[in-house]
């Protein structure tokens, strides 16, 4: 799991599919059983009105590792075969740290390297062809353990340490040892809550679920692994940016989008259009709105939100509230905070 310094640092503060490969001898035996991995910034991430834009990088929100916290670790070979897979585990010391070592049972290098996957428990299955499976599910939990104490965000952000996804190609370095930094595959929809009417105040938000008008959120997905490079994911960054500042069409948008994500050998088993963030009320009477935003952190896969979609907010008393929201400026990018403000 993740936990964060200062929000999406939060985000705990995450998402997939990484970097390109560092191609090596196919005949090379090399092995390794310990890894190190950094965790990504997160750009954009807004806490109140006043800050429209935050950028991580030089504002050190840092995403950190959380106890508990386990990658699975592939093996990668250019032969049409099924890649090895092993569940390496963060080492005592790593939680709250931005770079952890993982240790696990020693594993050969692939003539394409290593690829590593976060958080394990999404991982589904490995297929002949280098394809691995990752399941998208439809609740992200709140752990009330994350208050990000001594921040500024402290006991205002709900997330699930969990939610983010990301993932990293990496190498053998010389002395034998392998580290490489995540990149992010999914975005984050921050959803900031207030009641400047005191109408709610004193309820406590038990849920807030996110339900896409047209794209679907939840499911398996497949995907080449040599083939997710780090310039697709950045064309896939670019291409939601501009289509976020209406600069590219609609149609334009999922032509461009369909067409990486084939050279990606990307598919899908689709299950839902909604995902919602559960388990908040937990956090006692820091769920409770006042005229301050909280704020409701949930991962979405690239490409969500892109032609409108609802936020409904549901009170540990079974009443709710739906907003609804339809400008292209909400798409989610990978490793970008979209920020959305719903006010009662």
């Amino acid at each position: 799991m993740k936990q964060v310094t200062r929000i999406v640092g939060m985000m705990c503060l995450t998402a997939l599919l990484a970097v390109g490969c560092i191609s090596c001898k196919k005949n090379d035996k090399a092995t390794t059983s310990s890894f190190t991995f950094t965790l990504p910034e997160v750009e954009g991430f807004a806490e109140d009105d006043s800050k429209a834009y935050i950028d991580f990088a030089s504002s050190n929100y840092p995403m950190k590792w959380w106890e508990g916290d386990a990658l699975k670790i592939y093996s990668v070979d250019a032969t049409n075969t099924t890649p090895t897979v092993v569940t390496y585990d963060m080492e005592e010391g790593g939680s709250g740290k931005v770079t952890a070592n993982f240790s696990g049972d020693e594993i050969e290098k692939g003539s394409y390297g290593y690829f590593a996957f976060y958080p394990a428990t999404k991982f589904v299955s490995v297929s002949e062809g280098n394809f691995g499976t990752f399941k998208v599910e439809e609740t992200q939990t709140f752990n009330p353990d994350m208050s990000f104490a001594g921040t500024s965000v402290a006991g205002r952000v709900f997330m699930d340490p969990q939610c983010a996804v990301a993932a990293s190609t990496c190498d053998i370095l010389n002395g034998g040892m392998v580290s490489a930094t995540m990149n992010h595959i999914f975005g984050f929809a921050n959803v900031r809550l207030k009641d400047m009417s005191g109408a709610t105040s004193g309820k406590k938000v038990a849920k807030v679920e996110i339900t896409d008008n047209t794209v679907n959120l939840t499911g398996n997905m497949t995907i080449n692994i040599p083939e997710i490079t780090t310039t697709r994911l950045n064309a896939l960054k670019t291409l939601g940016t501009n289509y976020s500042t209406a600069n590219t069409s609609y149609d334009s948008y999922m032509v461009s989008l369909n067409n990486t994500l084939h050279d990606m050998g990307y598919s899908t088993e689709p299950n839902g259009k909604k995902v919602a963030l559960v388990n908040c009320a937990a956090a006692g009477d820091a769920a409770k709105l006042t005229s301050s935003n909280k704020l409701f952190i949930i991962s979405l896969r690239p490409g969500a939100l892109l032609k409108g979609f609802s936020v409904k907010v549901t009170f540990d008393d079974n009443t709710s509230k739906t907003f609804d929201f339809n400008d292209v400026k909400y798409i989610i990018r990978p490793g970008v905070v979209t920020n959305i403000q719903c006010t009662f």
